[in-house]
């Protein structure tokens, strides 16, 4: 007789089993590693837009504003202030860039500029320092960055914890 090699269905669905488990163990830190990723890339991209327009400053010798827009299509500051900013442009006269967070819902992009903008003198110094807050209620832990620019232009991102407003 004639021996075939091979799995048994007993051997496959204990199989599956265990992968199973491993799976449902491992998805739930995957997510919070997507989010974290999210978090820190929108971070950036921020930093990125604070060093862009402090740069067009130097370069264009004249004031340039980074600030919340009311669309993605705006073209001129939105004021308020203590607003969600689901976009923002660098204005130089015109909006010479735009951004908005990737994932608008879950995550939250707040500052503690006046009117929730900042502008850069033709030195590229900002006209007053203050923090941007970047925030998602999906993490559980480390779930907030906190970006401030400092009076002598110096950038730094911290990290946090607490509730997301």
């Amino acid at each position: 007789m004639k021996r075939f090699g091979g799995f048994t269905l007993i051997e496959l669905m204990i199989t599956l089993a265990v992968l199973g488990i491993i799976l449902g163990l491992g998805v739930p830190s995957f997510n919070n590693y997507i989010m974290s990723s999210r978090l820190t890339s929108l971070t950036n991209e921020l930093v990125t837009a604070t060093h862009f327009a402090r740069s067009e400053a130097i370069r264009l010798n004249r004031p340039v504003t980074l600030c919340r827009a009311a669309a993605n299509d705006s073209a001129a500051c939105a004021g308020g202030g203590n607003a969600r900013w689901m976009h923002w442009i660098v204005v130089s006269g015109s909006v010479t860039r735009r951004g908005s967070p990737e994932n608008a819902t879950a995550m939250n992009v707040s500052s503690a500029f006046a009117d929730d903008q900042i502008r850069f003198n033709p030195d590229g110094l900002p006209t007053a320092g203050s923090t941007m807050l970047v925030c998602t209620a999906q993490l559980v832990n480390i779930n907030r960055r906190v970006v401030t620019i400092g009076p002598g232009n110096r950038v730094s991102v911290d990290r946090a914890t607490g509730n997301c407003p």
